[in-house]
């Protein structure tokens, strides 16, 4: 009896502490955000010979989050984002040209600068009063405002550089035939984060996956939820 007793105090004591926890969760959250990112650009076919790789940018930006559920345990997630990403891409050529002959290596590098809407829904969990985590899955559309690729043209005969051609490209332009690179300028991308919090201090980490873009980032980041 004393141990179903025991049993009874300890979940009211629990069911107690998850509703206190519940209730601190506010209504509408806003906070900011600042970190890097890792971007990659995507292979355009199956007859793509560059090596992609990845660039270092950053990202900064506001976060909207409300209740959508009564316990304010679901949120839906929204805000403005600044990012800056960079990428690079060479002419696979190792183990190519062994034996002479002429031939060409590109190399190129991408710089973009975005505006970001995210619309995600996030579950925020309590560990203890202070500490808890954020899963996160959603969609976000990004618009490119500005965008260049610095592309170096390498003629190599008998193994040796003869010549380099520089060339500055605008990746948001469609007019290839002068020096537009034809990138996507408005992108849906597919996301998932996780955030861990203590207080109102936010250390997260989040994918994007650009749908119909011409990227993929990882990006780190830190926050504060006012």
């Amino acid at each position: 009896m004393k141990r179903i007793l025991f049993v009874v105090v300890v979940i009211v004591c629990s069911i107690a502490v998850a509703n206190a926890q519940e209730v601190t969760n506010p209504k509408h959250i806003f906070g900011v955000r600042a970190g890097i990112n890792f971007s990659k650009s995507f292979n355009t076919d199956m007859f793509d010979d560059f090596t992609h790789k990845f660039g270092v940018g950053f990202q900064v930006g506001g976060a909207y989050d409300i209740a959508i559920s009564k316990n304010r345990k679901w949120y839906f997630q929204t805000g403005l984002n600044v990012k800056y990403n960079s990428a690079k891409a060479e002419t696979f050529h190792e183990g190519m040209y062994q034996g002479g002959g002429e031939y060409n290596i590109f190399n190129n590098k991408y710089k973009a600068l975005y505006l970001e809407i995210p619309a995600m829904f996030t579950h925020k969990i309590r560990i203890t009063n202070d500490w808890g985590f954020q899963p996160a899955v959603g969609l976000s559309y990004a618009l490119g405002i500005w965008g260049k690729c610095d592309m170096e043209n390498t003629k190599y005969e008998h193994g040796e550089a003869i010549g380099t051609v520089s060339e500055k490209l605008d990746l948001f332009s469609d007019d290839v035939l002068n020096g537009g690179a034809n990138w996507t300028r408005s992108v849906i991308n597919g996301k998932v984060a996780v955030n861990f919090a203590y207080k109102n201090y936010l250390i997260g980490a989040d994918i994007a996956y650009g749908f119909n873009g011409d990227l993929w980032c990882i990006g780190l980041s830190a926050g504060y939820n006012f």
